[in-house]
Formats: structure tokens, C-alpha cells, sequence
């Protein structure tokens, strides 16, 4: 498992352990930042290999970190 704050919101199993990870996702999403292309594809090949999410559910994700 990843020890990036926003992938355990985005994908961790247990809703009391998403709550204590979330300020530190909301702190993270709250400055403009860059992340490369390649980083979003791993991301996304993790959502959806590791933790079979579905498509409309990995897009809410990316969305989500677009901030769109």
C-alpha cells in the first residue's frame, strides 16, 4: 500500500482510516502542484489492477484531484 495521503482516501478500505488520512489529502490538494503524466498513469493502473475499481469510479478520482 502506497503512503501517499491521496491514495489512501481515494482507495482505503476502512472508512475510520480514511478519516484520519483525510486533512493531510485536503492539505495536499490545497496548494497547485505538478504531477507528471506517468504518476497519473501508475495511479490509475493501481486503482484499477490492485484494487479493482471501475472505470466511473477512477475517473471521480482523477476529477476529484484536477480539482474539476
Amino acid at each position: 500500500m502506497h503512503n501517499s495521503p491521496l491514495f489512501r482516501v481515494s482507495v482505503q478500505p476502512s472508512v475510520k482510516q480514511a478519516a484520519v488520512h483525510r486533512p493531510a489529502a485536503a492539505a495536499a490538494l490545497s496548494a497547485r502542484g505538478f504531477v507528471p503524466v506517468t504518476v497519473l498513469l501508475e495511479f490509475e493502473w493501481e486503482m484499477r489492477g490492485f484494487h479493482d475499481l471501475l472505470r466511473r469510479d477512477i475517473q471521480a478520482v482523477l476529477r476529484a484531484l484536477a480539482g474539476t
